[in-house]
């Protein structure tokens, strides 16, 4: 059974588990709330410099009553976003978190200001289910934050649909669960190669739906697309500087790991 986490009872509430559960997606333990109450905060509330990346990201948390049925607005995000392009130095990512359910409408606006890339930053938008997500994988924060979580809902297997946004994708990789399981080395490998593997199901197989799990010392990748083998398809010898640069990223990986996987 689905156990579902309740939601903050307030905005406060809200924003340190944010600024917690950040602080292990980034894996930047001097990620920070930014300010205090009252001062200028240029759309960001917690910033930090995720160790995937030299540059900073922001989140702006937006709590929503969810028992009136509250949702967030297109015209809230654009204008957080207008607001976070004046915090110094300049995101490479910026994310509106938000106590409100999932809606396709945000995600689909999301999609389309990182399309027009008017923005100097990429845009995400990660509703409670999204962060309920992350939360229940993460022990740290279960312990500190629903001391009275159901024991048997920690589950060996965690998941994610590959045609989640990037973010979400890299914070996957950041779970303790694989952190533990597969070491720093081999998870910052994988990430690549999975995320080639992901991107050729969406791109050259069709595929309308990939999710990518770990359960004990097994990592599956799985899609709905057009039968492929990576093993046997990808042929690195091909590869140029404009096509087959994921079979180099495979051929690559499976060099260094062959003796360990």
């Amino acid at each position: 059974m689905r156990f579902r986490l309740p939601i903050p009872a307030s905005w406060q509430d809200f924003e340190f588990l944010c600024e917690q559960l950040w602080t292990e997606i980034w894996c930047d333990p001097n990620a920070q709330r930014n300010g205090r109450a009252g001062q200028e905060q240029h759309g960001v509330d917690i910033f930090g410099r995720p160790i995937y990346s030299s540059e900073y990201s922001g989140v702006q948390c937006k709590d929503k009553d969810g028992r009136l049925g509250s949702e967030l607005k297109e015209s809230e995000l654009i204008k957080e976003c207008v607001k976070a392009q004046k915090f110094r130095p300049t995101l490479a990512t910026f994310t509106l978190a938000t106590t409100a359910p999932r809606d396709g409408k945000i995600q689909g606006i999301a999609r389309k200001l990182n399309s027009a890339g008017d923005l100097p930053f990429d845009v995400h938008v990660w509703s409670w289910d999204d962060l309920e997500a992350e939360i229940l994988c993460r022990p740290n924060l279960t312990r500190c934050f629903y001391t009275k979580i159901p024991k048997d809902v920690d589950s060996n297997v965690v998941r994610i649909a590959a045609s989640a946004p990037r973010e979400q994708f890299l914070a996957f990789f950041s779970r303790p669960h694989l952190a533990d399981a597969l070491g720093p080395i081999l998870t910052d490998h994988l990430v690549k190669v999975v995320y080639e593997l992901c991107d050729n199901a969406y791109v050259h197989g069709r595929a309308s739906h990939v999710q990518v799990s770990l359960d004990g010392a097994v990592l599956t990748v799985e899609d709905n697309g057009k039968s492929f083998n990576p093993l046997t398809d990808l042929d690195a010898t091909k590869a140029t500087s404009s096509g087959h640069l994921g079979s180099v990223v495979v051929d690559s990986f499976l060099r260094k790991f062959r003796d360990d996987i």
